[in-house]
């Protein structure tokens, strides 16, 4: 019906001073905006086991998480998610955004949510969507993991 056409549950937010109340779909939860972060890594070596606020690294295993690194991708950046990113994958490029809404990831997640990008600028892995197809393998030798 009507209420509906208005908002999804996952996507309600009141804005309040300095914070929001947003849904999960169950409950309401207190939302502080927070600031976008972006760090850079040299190297494989240097990119084991980080753990951040929002991502944390560990041995490459193949899935939506894993991509594989070549010695050309460095310097690469781990960055929060930005309007408009896009990742080349097999069928063509693909909105981020797009892949919020498909997953229904609820819209205070998705600012923070890790993009991996290589020393060209290219994004190269967005955790739970995959990796772009270049740099796909049996082999990865990377997992990022957003939370």
């Amino acid at each position: 019906g009507m209420d509906y056409t208005i908002m999804h549950a996952s996507d309600f937010i009141i804005p309040l001073d300095g914070f929001s109340l947003v849904s999960d779909g169950t409950y309401l939860l207190k939302y502080i905006p927070e600031e976008p972060y972006n760090y850079v890594f040299y190297s494989l070596e240097e990119l084991q086991n980080i753990r951040k606020e929002h991502f944390y690294t560990e041995e490459g295993s193949p899935g939506v998480f894993a991509l594989t690194l070549q010695e050309s991708d460095f310097p690469i950046r781990i960055r929060s998610f930005q309007a408009g990113d896009k990742m080349q994958m097999r069928f063509g490029r693909k909105e981020v955004h797009r892949f919020f809404i498909d997953r229904h990831i609820p819209q205070y997640q998705r600012q923070t949510w890790p993009v991996v990008e290589n020393a060209l600028g290219e994004i190269i892995l967005v955790p739970g969507l995959g990796c772009n197809v270049q740099h796909y393998s049996t082999m990865p030798n990377l997992n990022v993991i957003q939370y």
